[in-house]
């Protein structure tokens, strides 16, 4: 295909690809991607493909059947037919890439040993259903199943007490703070009755993810140049969802020199880089991209039949058989409709009824791909808003900045257009109304440039209070007001300075935790003691603070209580199963920063009750004395390995790093988030950049643990100290600067 490619790894064991053409560069990636990283991306290929039970066994049979309902597979190959030659050869270059390495005769990482795989040769559109499937689960269908059984339980306006209307921080720079009204009760009551006949087994989601991301423009930094920064919280997988990496190609007539965060498996940079001209990052823009709907379904003559606007038509079916390590093959039947595929049903009563999902990733061909190419040549801050046009799922917030000093956001992705009232719950399939008519205009979508105050904020907040409706379900505004409020205090700032900010520990939820705390009068002399320690205290969560341990384990423990308390632990509709106390734990958790200063929703004696518990259990953890109680023995690192979550017997095959104490917490700039009724940190910062705009080699980064996925490297885990304690490492960018710390290099010709 190429020729002259040179791979230099440096110190830190991050490659730096140099060849002599684009796509030699992403051949090259491809290559250090496999090398690095192959054994996760088999096991995320084989996610989409939905062929996981191939290799694991069983306990992967529910993830692959929906996957093959959804069509991950089919849908990917349609998706590389519609792109232009380029982006095709984009993606050819890469595979050939990752193809190389596996037949360099390559030590297999121990993950792979241990299923006795061999990764088979990687496809070009291999890279676009692994894309789709690392976003499917970031979507809004879980959330709504789970709103939409608490309103069949509990009804309507019990549940609109659990969505209040606040006063968010917006996005939108001219509208910093503004209450935003919200009628959930209105919209809620269809979904419990359509809940009424319908299972919600069968469709899982996998955590909670969120970001940070600012820049500060020019009059308000010490160098005069822009900086760009931020950190994507994900579960703190092993290995790390994303991958450091620089491509270069030395082509006098299509020169190209590119560094940041990749998807292993995935050519370029979709979500933070910069070029020798402009940087980008993103945050996760929460919008509602994915309608749940019940539809009828029955076996007609002429096969499966499903109702719509008052007639049974006939549906799409194809049967796909999955393949199951040590058992028989499992029949999946794929029932594809307007409203989207059906990917769980349930018979009762004589009544055959389904759900189906449409996501707008899959409800026409995905063309993202046709973005990444045109991210990495653009030259300016609007050259990049136009190379986004192609981009369709995620919907991200993206802050940009530019070498003349220009700053901007813009929203990007595809938006359905359809009534807000219906992304509260599961709507009615056979309804035409319930459809889509059509798609956000690309002009549509919100951007700002170069505002007054000087800087942009997106934390996966709510984004204006004008413009399309996007979404329902936000995250809480603290994170985002807290950056606004540290950013627009002064001037003067610098690249490290930037980087202590993205580790800022102050919590405004353990603000009002704690005063509601003091405001109790618990009985007991150990429990005085505890409450004492918020006397004074700043409210950072840091993980040496004694008054930090107290809040976050009686956060926990409300938690618990609350779920049961108010019903939300009843998670079963008559007769069929709901989600798991596990999920209820999760979605509640996420809710939970808005309840805390409602007395009527968290009563004086729950929060009482939340005390005991966690004070009795600090003392059992920590000691009789609270002034030594530390939040961070209370706060470890918990490593997701996704192969242990399928094969937990294969745990000898496995290494794991040692866990750390963390600070911060779920509503923290440095968000550690919980999974009550643990405090341990499941999800957080799975990388954080300071972009340094035009003097790049100033710029900074780190990873949870290290570059590489395969335990045997030295760069497994030698980035984990400098990620748990909140240090960042230089970003290598200029030539000479990464030859100076040249570590090995292979040529490939």
């Amino acid at each position: 295909m190429a020729q002259g490619i040179r791979i230099i790894r440096d110190v830190d064991g991050i490659a730096h690809v140099r060849a002599s053409s684009v796509l030699a560069a992403f051949e090259g990636q491809g290559f250090a991607a496999a090398e690095d990283r192959i054994w996760q991306m088999e096991l995320d290929r084989r996610r989409a493909l939905g062929t996981l039970a191939e290799v694991v066994g069983p306990s992967a049979v529910a993830i692959d059947s929906f996957h093959r309902r959804m069509g991950l597979a089919t849908h990917a190959r349609a998706s590389l037919d519609a792109l232009d030659d380029e982006t095709r050869a984009v993606l050819d270059a890469y595979a050939t890439g990752v193809n190389r390495w596996s037949a360099s005769d390559p030590t297999l990482p121990a993950e792979l040993d241990a299923l006795g795989v061999v990764p088979e040769p990687w496809e070009a559109w291999h890279s676009i259903a692994l894309y789709e499937v690392r976003h499917l689960a970031m979507g809004t269908y879980e959330t709504k199943l789970w709103r939409s059984g608490l309103v069949h339980r509990l009804g309507a306006d019990a549940v609109a007490r659990l969505w209040p209307a606040t006063s968010e921080v917006l996005v939108d720079p001219s509208a910093p703070d503004a209450p935003v009204p919200i009628d959930v009760a209105a919209a809620l009551p269809a979904g419990a009755d359509l809940l009424s006949r319908f299972s919600l087994a069968g469709v899982g989601g996998t955590g909670e993810h969120g970001s940070n991301n600012l820049v500060i423009g020019p009059v308000l930094t010490a160098t005069g140049r822009p900086i760009l920064a931020g950190d994507p919280h994900r579960a703190i997988d092993l290995p790390n969802v994303y991958w450091q990496n620089h491509l270069t190609s030395t082509d006098p007539a299509d020169p190209l020199d590119v560094i940041g965060l990749s998807f292993p498996g995935v050519p370029g940079f979709p979500h933070f880089g910069h070029n020798p001209d402009v940087a980008w990052c993103i945050t996760h823009g929460m919008a509602d991209d994915q309608d749940l709907s019940v539809v009828d379904l029955r076996r007609g003559p002429g096969g499966v039949e499903h109702r719509r606007d008052g007639a049974w038509r006939t549906a799409e079916v194809r049967v796909e058989h999955v393949a199951v390590a040590g058992g028989d093959p499992v029949e999946v039947e794929c029932i594809d409709t307007p409203a989207g595929p059906v990917v769980a049903s349930h018979e009762q009563g004589g009544r055959w009824s389904g759900i189906a999902v449409r996501w707008t990733a899959t409800s026409e061909v995905d063309t993202t791909a046709g973005a990444l190419l045109p991210m990495l040549r653009a030259r300016s801050v609007d050259d990049l808003d136009r190379a986004f046009d192609p981009w369709v799922v995620p919907v991200n917030n993206v802050l940009m900045a530019d070498a003349s000093g220009t700053i901007g956001y813009r929203m990007r992705g595809r938006l359905a257009v359809r009534p807000a009232s219906h992304g509260w719950t599961v709507v009615d399939g056979a309804d035409p109304a319930t459809g889509w008519q059509g798609y956000v205009p690309d002009e549509d979508l919100p951007r700002w440039r170069d505002p007054d105050r000087g800087f942009l904020v997106s934390s996966n907040n709510r984004i204006s209070a004008q413009g399309p409706y996007v979404s329902h379900d936000w995250a809480h505004p603290t994170r985002a007001r807290r950056i606004t409020e540290l950013l627009g205090g002064r001037d003067g700032w610098r690249v490290d300075e930037v980087g202590a900010l993205l580790g800022d520990t102050h919590s405004g939820i353990a603000a009002l935790l704690a005063e509601r705390l003091r405001s109790l009068s618990p009985a007991h002399p150990m429990e005085v003691r505890a409450v004492a320690l918020l006397d004074g205290w700043d409210h950072h969560m840091d993980a040496d603070s004694a008054a930090a341990a107290l809040c976050g384990t009686v956060r926990g423990e409300l938690l618990g209580l609350l779920v049961h308390e108010l019903g939300l632990a009843e998670d079963r509709l008559p007769g069929v199963a709901g989600p798991s106390l596990h999920q209820t734990m999760r979605f509640a958790n996420a809710r939970l920063a808005w309840w805390i200063d409602d007395p009527e929703l968290v009563s004086d004696r729950t929060l009482t009750a939340a005390l005991r518990l966690a004070v009795r259990n600090l003392e059992l953890a920590q000691g009789p004395d609270p002034s030594r109680w530390r939040w961070g023995a209370a706060h470890l690192t918990r490593w997701a390995h996704p192969l242990l979550a399928l094969r937990p017997d294969l745990a000898d095959h496995v290494v794991l790093p040692p866990t750390v104490e963390l600070g911060g917490d779920n509503e923290c700039v440095w968000a550690t988030s919980t999974a009550p009724p643990s405090t341990d940190a499941s999800n957080g910062q799975v990388a954080r950049y300071v972009f340094d705009v035009g003097d790049w080699d100033r710029s900074r980064w780190v990873v949870p643990h290290g570059v590489s996925g395969d335990s045997r490297s030295p760069h497994h885990l030698d980035q984990l100290d400098d990620w748990a304690g909140m240090r960042l490492r230089p970003m290598r960018w200029s030539a000479d600067v990464v030859d100076a710390a040249t570590g090995s290099v292979t040529e490939l010709r």
